[in-house]
């Protein structure tokens, strides 16, 4: 009895033998085979354009955090105040050794970093109440309304 899906697989592949087409690494005189259409070998992956856009934005936020220690301004599309603001965001108010850790700074740039967000107005500083060495940042609305737990934040 003949069954129309009993072929398909003939169909979809007409010569079951034949190996798919390999690729090979982009990188000048390498030859090696890649899978799954990929560009570059696991020895070139580094030439890969998305890996270097990455390699950019790291060496971009090293810079930033060189001028956070020479006290100087950030720009306005600092890629830690982002951090920052994605912070407070997340969470509604954040304490500096908290920041530390999510980001992965020093506690001084972390302080440093939340006096920055004050500056710009996404959010307030005051001393913690369970330890007062601590500074925390409570998030503002962008119009300097209440704290972000009315959107979800942690409180």
């Amino acid at each position: 009895m003949y069954h129309p899906l009993t072929h398909l697989r003939t169909i979809s592949n007409p010569n079951p033998h034949l190996r798919p087409t390999t690729e090979h690494c982009n990188a000048v005189r390498c030859n090696a085979a890649t899978k799954s259409g990929k560009k570059f070998c696991t020895n070139h992956v580094a030439q890969h354009d998305y890996v270097k856009e990455i390699e950019k934005k790291i060496k971009a936020r090293e810079a930033e955090l060189k001028q956070v220690d020479a006290n100087a301004e950030l720009p306005e599309d600092s890629h830690l105040i982002s951090e920052v603001r994605a912070m407070l965001w997340q969470d509604g108010r954040i304490s500096a050794p908290g920041l530390s850790r999510y980001i992965n700074v020093s506690s001084e740039q972390a302080t440093a970093l939340l006096r920055y967000a004050e500056k710009r107005g996404l959010c307030e500083l005051k001393l913690s109440k369970r330890s007062p060495k601590k500074l925390v940042a409570n998030a503002l609305f962008p119009n300097g309304g209440n704290n972000l737990t009315l959107l979800g934040g942690l409180s």
